[in-house]
């Protein structure tokens, strides 16, 4: 009994180690902060005040990648309109959920993320940040997984991260990771975005349930932020009417 007893614990640490690849279902959300016009304020009722979506994480000990959970709804947008009783105030909202996706390869620590913007397709490659997260004692349970945190300060964001090494991976939710075990929770600036792990399923996974975004415009980071900025400058130029069209991000 003794030698079987020997056997059994040596043997399990090869049995996880051979399960670590499954999924994980997240609920993001997104705290909407606008500045509306002067004299506008009575239309922040008609504005909601967050926005949720769900997302997953598929991985394995080679790769991973963080998408929407149901891919059918890419692009899904929500549309709000209001008019005035005389007429003189009209405003369109439409909220919409890019088809951004984030790949890893677990291997070379390569990232492709793909990125939505306007209706156009980027690819950005080679956007390897060094997070430097400062370890803490707290604990708390998510799930049936006992989770450490973890604290990343920079220049414009304090993020808060949760992770579990009973998953013995360093990777997350979007490009977070870098941490002694999966992440399965990540607070931004104090709740503006929330990202929280609401199913966990370790299995072997299908081929197609990872595939390497190949869509889109090849771009660095840096000219990617251009893009955006140039863009949101014209957007800003073009206003002057009534019209209000917000994009939510990811």
């Amino acid at each position: 009994m003794k030698n079987l007893f020997i056997l059994l614990l040596i043997a399990a640490p090869l049995f996880l180690i051979a399960q670590n690849e499954g999924e994980i279902r997240y609920d993001e959300t997104i705290k909407m902060e606008i500045d509306l016009p002067e004299g506008q304020e009575h239309l922040r009722a008609m504005i909601p005040s967050e926005r949720t979506s769900q997302k997953v994480l598929y991985f394995t000990s080679k790769e991973s990648i963080y998408r929407d959970f149901d891919p059918s709804k890419d692009n899904d947008e929500e549309t709000i309109e209001h008019n005035s009783e005389d007429g003189n105030v009209q405003v369109k909202m439409v909220i919409a959920t890019p088809d951004n996706k984030t790949y890893r390869n677990l291997e070379t620590g390569d990232i492709t993320t793909q990125q939505e913007f306007f209706g156009k397709k980027f690819l950005i490659k080679g956007d390897k940040t060094k997070y430097e997260w400062k370890m803490t004692t707290e604990q708390k349970k998510i799930g049936a997984y006992t989770c450490m945190k973890a604290e990343l300060k920079d220049t414009s964001r304090t993020v808060i991260a949760w992770f579990t090494p009973q998953i013995p991976t360093s990777i997350g939710p979007g490009g977070f990771g870098q941490l002694p075990g999966m992440i399965l929770e990540i607070d931004i600036n104090d709740g503006q975005q929330k990202i929280t792990a609401n199913k966990i399923e370790m299995r072997k996974l299908d081929a197609d349930e990872i595939v390497k975004p190949e869509k889109g415009k090849d771009v660095t980071r840096e000219e990617f932020d251009k893009i955006s900025e140039e863009k949101m400058k014209e957007m800003e130029e073009e206003m002057g009417g009534s019209g209000m069209r917000i994009r939510i991000g990811n």
